[in-house]
C-alpha cells in the first residue's frame, strides 16, 4: 500500500458551513434565502448589495454557534484510521489567514491529532499551487473548480480528485471534469482511497 498526502477542503468537507450560513441568515435577518438556489452567480434572494452580505456573513462566523458547527459523520473516524496507515493528512481550505484561531480550534475539537498542516489559500488563492507545494496525492473538496484545476494543470492524477458530498453547486454531472470522482460521503472517501493506495 502506498503512503499518500491526502488533501482536505474544510467548508462543506469537513463541516456542513453553508447549511449552518443559510439557516442563521434566514432565521436572523427574517430572509427566505434557498439553499437549492444560493451559489447561482445571479441570485437575489439574500436581498441585500454585496458589501452588506459580507458584513452579516461575517458577524454570523463571528457567533459562538459558528464554533459549534460538528464535523460530518464519519469524518473522524475516516480520518483518523487513513492517518494510522500512515497516511499524511492536510487541510488545504480557501479560508483566509485570520481564521486560523477558529479554524484550528474547530478541528482539534472533532479530530485531535489527525491532521499535520492548515494551509489557507483565502478566497482567490491558488488550491493547485498548494498542493503541489504539500506533493499532495488525493484532493478531497466539495468544489469541482479546485478538483479540476489540479486535474488540468497535472498536479494529481486522474481518479485522485474526489468531489466530495451532493450539493446543487457541484450536481450537475456535465460540470464534472474528467478524472473526478464523486464521493457521496465519507465512507465513499475511504474505499476510493483505499483503491487509490492500493494501486
Amino acid at each position: 500500500m502506498r503512503k499518500l498526502t491526502i488533501a482536505v477542503d474544510c467548508d462543506d468537507t469537513l463541516f456542513p458551513t453553508a447549511k449552518y450560513f443559510i439557516d442563521s441568515y434566514n432565521k436572523k435577518f427574517n430572509a427566505s434565502v434557498d439553499f437549492e438556489h444560493q451559489h447561482e452567480p445571479d441570485y437575489d434572494g439574500w436581498g441585500v448589495g454585496d458589501a452588506e452580505l459580507l458584513r452579516r456573513l461575517g458577524m454570523l462566523q463571528d457567533a459562538e454557534e459558528y464554533r459549534q458547527i460538528e464535523m460530518y459523520d464519519n469524518a473522524f473516524r475516516v480520518l483518523n484510521d487513513l492517518r494510522a496507515e500512515g497516511h499524511r493528512l492536510v487541510v488545504v481550505t480557501a479560508r483566509k489567514e485570520h481564521e486560523r484561531p477558529i479554524t484550528e480550534s474547530m478541528i482539534e475539537r472533532d479530530a485531535p491529532g489527525v491532521f499535520d498542516a492548515i494551509e489557507f489559500v483565502g478566497w482567490y488563492g491558488s488550491k493547485h499551487e498548494t498542493l503541489r507545494k504539500i506533493g499532495a496525492d488525493v484532493l478531497v473538496d466539495d468544489s469541482m473548480h479546485h478538483l479540476n484545476k489540479a486535474l488540468e494543470e497535472g498536479v494529481l492524477d486522474p481518479g485522485c480528485a474526489l468531489l466530495f458530498g451532493d450539493f446543487p453547486w457541484s450536481r450537475t454531472i456535465v460540470e464534472a471534469g474528467e478524472g473526478i470522482v464523486r464521493c457521496a460521503d465519507w465512507i465513499e472517501v475511504e474505499q476510493r482511497i483505499e483503491r487509490v493506495a492500493n494501486s
